[in-house]
């Protein structure tokens, strides 16, 4: 239905009407700053498509925009939106939202959109990253929190382990979830960002490996209803209700709820009762985005998360899905969380502020033994409670509050941009369990994190084909713990206050080099960090403060592209100062969860590689490669694991979670203009599990299948995710587990491991109503 708002601004002999409409490309992306002219009437779009022009009503809009072939409209028919169609190839066809006016041609950049991920099951983060070469997952949660990029990353953040400072940061609508980003539910996301190697001068500490950008639909001028239905595998059902509606062409409103359940793919086999892995998560989200004239808007996010997961993922004997747990584990999360975005366009420049505010609280609990009082009681572990005073019972109970405010104003000229940034984080832990070696069972932590930054970042086209970009940011950090361990069998207490101030300096060089129509060259130049830290542990109470990390990341990009062909590659080196290595020590192996954690600085690191995505298609079908070979070292270091005070060698070899070779190949075979099956092998060589231990995962494959039908009122999608029921591990450890009663016990480490989800098949129904 075509509209557009005709105003009476003079007399009523006055032919002189208001158009209001949006502008956007033939991928639904808004258009910002295209050039309108109606009769004398000059105006741009800003960064929501929208614009306002007076025009006469015998006169025709004229718009114009870099990449797209200029258009002459009729007022007449101006609808809600007119889309422009791309004139040549466009290298930059995606708008990219994170970031500091970042483009897509920044190689270091990869996006994902729905297309890629609609219909095909992949509704969790989760399963996008098994099929992204570039990134990994470390398991031990119910859904991934921690994450690497290029080989670089957490693996955990256990109370006691330290800051809550990661390399790969999350963030979903503005709102920073770093480390707690096991709510990333994708059915209404419409774009997932990569950004890949240093993104310091963006986004501060949290991205010196890179950052995850979620982005979910934002309301739009056409009102619709969508909910789409997901029956599965291990009793799976998921639904995803989707409300637009435009209250006017002012004020417009969006509403999304998702609610996922599932029992599980692991069993367990001493309380067969329980289903000890269930997912029980519900999202809430409202958006409201107002835009009271052409020269400013306010888009307001609101989400209410509750996740309410079982977590019993570990087995003695390695069979990775029938356990005998008799603690079942918990791993839950409720967030409320808020985003307000707005922006005010001046006559010489924009400023855009970003407020940003959540509240979480999160509960993890776990079976430290993975075992129950009859098994270990019997044959062949023969723990005798009389003897011993008592059971061999180790559950672990940690319940955590995460607040964190942030706020950053942003002013935006024709090609320099400058910002201000800060943050306020408060993380408060209460732990009982065994930690720091096993000397206490009882802990409060409470972490206060202060942030504040000035960025900057000048943009220059040096002529018509090369251009230039310069970013530079200087963060301050201040973090103070303060820290309450009890041993309450024996009374020992401790209480420590810690605190360290920490500034550093990112800076960022890009280059690009526009070869032809179809061929790109880009060159980069990073320096990231990642800030100092705390050692909790009173055990390292000479090592209790580390230095910060930084790292110089080189990097060569090509790209090529036509109508048919989009190929982009990039060739890096990382060389890392001062590398941050999280250790963990079981220096009294009586007891399986007396563990102590530690970081220390290491020696000088490096990790290089290639990254490299094709995508193919024509009129039957569709055929995309994405590669990324990695080669990392970790510099040699000293660590007196035992506590002998006789220090061990380790390094020398690649980091945790860091494989060397991921490869996903998938097509997509176009049956007909609504019908379509789609196919991906996803390939990942063995990795480290840790960065002490040899103990390491086997080289997998995974396949992935669906069959999808589409119009415009509704489409079912039949989906296999591991489509071959492969068994592979996502988190692995080395240690001594079993009591020393144990027939044939030794002192000497065994290996254990985690796995990932087994064979799933879906089907999921949508309707679509406008």
């Amino acid at each position: 239905m075509k509209l557009f708002i005709f105003l009476l601004i003079s007399t009523i002999f006055s032919n002189e009407i208001i158009i209001n409409s949006q502008l956007l490309n033939n991928k639904k992306t808004p258009l910002e700053k295209a050039d309108i002219v109606c009769g004398n009437s000059y105006a741009t779009s800003n960064s929501n498509g929208d614009f306002t022009i007076k025009c006469n009503d015998s006169e025709k809009l004229r718009i114009s925009y870099i990449g797209y072939k200029d258009i002459t409209v009729s007022l007449i028919d101006v609808g809600n939106t007119i889309i422009l169609i791309d004139e040549d190839i466009n290298f930059d066809d995606v708008k990219i939202v994170g970031g500091l006016n970042s483009t897509s041609t920044d190689n270091r950049i990869k996006i994902l959109s729905q297309d890629k991920i609609k219909y095909s099951g992949k509704y969790h983060l989760q399963d996008v990253i098994e099929s992204t070469p570039e990134l990994n997952y470390a398991g031990g949660t119910s859904r991934p929190r921690y994450f690497q990029i290029r080989g670089l990353g957490e693996l955990s953040q256990f109370s006691g382990e330290g800051l809550p400072h990661f390399y790969v940061g999350l963030f979903l609508d503005d709102i920073n979830f770093t480390g707690i980003g096991g709510i990333s539910i994708l059915d209404d996301i419409r774009q997932i960002e990569i950004f890949k190697g240093p993104q310091s001068t963006s986004f501060g500490t949290n991205a010196m490996a890179g950052v995850i950008n979620l982005l979910t639909n934002n309301p739009h001028l056409e009102e619709s209803f969508k909910i789409n239905y997901s029956l599965s595998s291990f009793d799976g059902k998921k639904v995803n209700a989707s409300i637009n509606y435009p209250i006017n062409r002012k004020l417009r409103t969006y509403f999304n709820f998702i609610r996922n359940q599932s029992d599980g793919y692991i069993k367990n086999d001493f309380r067969p009762d329980e289903d000890s892995n269930r997912q029980n998560e519900q999202l809430s989200k409202i958006k409201l985005l107002f835009t009271p004239n052409i020269n400013s808007s306010y888009l307001l996010t609101y989400y209410n998360i509750n996740f309410n997961n079982l977590y019993d993922a570990w087995t003695i004997d390695n069979n990775g899905y029938n356990t005998m747990s008799d603690f079942i584990g918990e791993d839950n999360q409720k967030t409320n969380a808020t985003s307000l975005k707005s922006l005010y366009n001046f006559k010489k420049f924009t400023l855009t502020s970003i407020t940003t505010y959540s509240d979480n609280k999160l509960n993890y609990t776990y079976d430290g033994d993975w075992g129950n009082n009859e098994m270990w009681e019997s044959e062949p572990y023969n723990w005798d409670p009389a003897t011993y005073y008592y059971t061999w019972d180790f559950p672990d109970i940690t319940n955590r509050k995460r607040k964190n405010r942030t706020q950053e104003l942003r002013f935006s000229f024709d090609n320099i941009v400058f910002g201000l940034f800060y943050s306020n984080l408060k993380e408060y832990d209460d732990r009982s369990g065994y930690f720091f070696n096993g000397d206490y069972d009882y802990m409060t932590s409470r972490f206060n994190i202060d942030n504040s930054a000035v960025y900057a970042k000048y943009m220059k086209d040096l002529n018509t084909s090369i251009s230039i970009d310069l970013s530079l940011r200087l963060d301050k950090y201040k973090t103070t713990n303060d820290l309450y361990y009890l041993a309450s069998y024996y009374g020992n207490s401790g209480n420590d206050v810690l605190s360290i101030d920490d500034s550093n300096i990112g800076w960022d060089f890009l280059i690009t080099n526009k070869l032809s129509t179809h061929n790109m060259l880009t060159f980069s130049i990073s320096k990231g960090f990642k800030t100092a830290g705390i050692n909790q542990s009173p055990n390292f109470s000479n090592e209790r403060y580390y230095k910060t990390e930084d790292c110089l990341n080189t990097e060569i990009g090509y790209l090529y592209k036509d109508d048919r062909i989009s190929f982009r590659s990039s060739l890096f080196y990382m060389n890392r100062n001062n590398p941050q290595l999280r250790l963990f020590i079981q220096r009294d192996i009586s007891k399986p969860t007396y563990f102590d954690y530690a970081t220390f600085n290491g020696s000088e690191s490096y990790n290089y590689g290639i990254d490299a995505n094709l995508n193919v298609k024509n009129k039957s079908n569709e055929t995309f490669i994405s590669l990324s070979l990695l080669k990392s070292n970790l510099g040699v270091f000293y660590f007196d694991e035992s506590g002998d005070g006789n220090e061990t060698q380790f390094g020398n070899r690649a980091g945790a979670h860091s494989p060397e070779t991921s490869i996903t190949i998938g097509n997509k075979f176009i049956i007909s203009d609504k019908l379509n099956f789609n196919i991906d092998a996803n390939y990942l060589s063995s990795f480290y599990f840790d960065e002490q231990n040899s103990h390491k995962s086997k080289n997998r494959t995974l396949f992935n299948s669906s069959l999808a039908y589409e119009n415009k009122i509704y489409s079912f999608s039949f989906w296999i995710k591991n489509l071959l029921d492969t068994s592979y591990a996502t988190r692995g450890f080395s240690f001594v587990l079993e009591p020393e009663t144990t027939d044939g016990f030794t002192e000497d480490k065994k290996n254990y491991k985690s796995f990932g989800p087994r064979r799933t098949i879906g089907l999921t129904i949508e309707f679509l109503l406008k």
